[in-house]
């Protein structure tokens, strides 16, 4: 069984064949393995093939972009592949983003064109000393 899946793994490359953008995204798991009590036995090993088969959860893991083409809407194409790639799974649910700092206005942006909930924030203190 391969950890990552190359159909959730999205890439964008340049004319020379260069990638200048990536997209890791994986089932979430954590629904099944809660289920299971953190425990691995045989009726947990199957409830946690079929959560990967059938999910009702997406994690997006990773949306990494180069430099050089930041600002110009490979975020945007991205989410439209991802969602269109995910209409084959009858119980999606919703997607679930990591660490999006509160003040990323773009990413804050990006998600409100979309019936979303925030249900956790991230900050970042700095501290002279």
């Amino acid at each position: 069984m391969p950890i990552i899946d190359l159909r959730e793994v999205f890439f964008i490359c340049d004319e020379d064949e260069k990638v200048v953008a990536l997209a890791l995204t994986f089932p979430g798991i954590s629904d099944a393995v809660r289920k299971s009590k953190g425990h691995m036995g045989l009726i947990s090993l199957l409830r946690l093939l079929y959560t990967i088969h059938n999910p009702r959860v997406i994690d997006l893991g990773l949306i990494a972009v180069n430099h050089e083409y930041k600002n110009s809407g490979l975020t945007a194409v991205f989410v439209d592949s991802i969602t269109k790639s995910y209409k084959q799974f009858k119980h999606l649910d919703h997607f679930e983003t990591n660490l999006n700092l509160e003040d990323n206005l773009a990413i804050r942006n990006m998600w409100s064109r979309f019936d979303s909930v925030e249900n956790k924030r991230r900050r970042s203190f700095v501290k002279q000393l």
